[in-house]
């Protein structure tokens, strides 16, 4: 449920992301790629985590985000790439 609120979210993001991928199954590890790596298109990302990590459940159920860049993906055990079209 989490999961699939937080995609949703990024859907209204879509045009700030390259690339997004789950890390690890039965996780809310989520390693994101922008098409323009910048502070401004990180805040927008981060302000879902901050309003989430205000909830109780964050405690059980931690939203971790990484940015990154298409070289630091090489070699990475990433579990799945996500569709936001």
């Amino acid at each position: 449920m989490i999961h699939n609120q937080f995609v949703n979210f990024l859907k209204t993001k879509s045009e700030l992301i390259n690339e997004i991928y789950l890390v690890r199954e039965n996780s809310l590890h989520y390693a994101i790629l922008f098409t323009d790596d910048s502070i401004e298109n990180e805040t927008e990302i981060i302000e879902f985590k901050m309003d989430y990590d205000d909830t109780p459940v964050s405690g059980k159920f931690p939203l971790i985000l990484s940015f990154l860049d298409k070289e630091d993906l090489a070699g990475a055990d990433i579990k799945e790439r996500i569709s936001l079209g």
